[in-house]
């Protein structure tokens, strides 16, 4: 029931041959924390495609919603359980 419920629902994205300025589901995001400048880098994808360990996560987790719309160079802060982080935007790739 699960499966059939997730097909009934599921849309397809065609892929985006323009260059994009903005954040995006697919897109890898080059982020610097701002306190220690340590660069990380994640790859926005479907709740059910997130492997942290090979860097994808969630569009909709803390990070990922605070990266779709923006543009390099913008400041992000990221609320997460631990207290704030707070990122530079430094690149997109697709």
């Amino acid at each position: 029931m699960e499966l059939e419920q997730m097909l009934s629902t599921a849309a397809i994205i065609e892929e985006n041959r323009v260059v994009t300025h903005t954040v995006v589901i697919g897109n890898t995001v080059v982020l610097q924390e701002t306190a220690t400048n340590k660069e990380v880098r994640y790859t926005l994808v479907g709740p059910r495609e997130v492997n942290p360990a090979k860097g994808k996560i969630s569009a909709v987790s803390p990070v990922g919603k605070s990266v779709i719309g923006k543009c390099v160079g913008d400041i992000i802060e990221v609320t997460v359980p631990s207290g704030k982080l707070c990122f530079q935007l430094i690149g997109i790739e697709k």
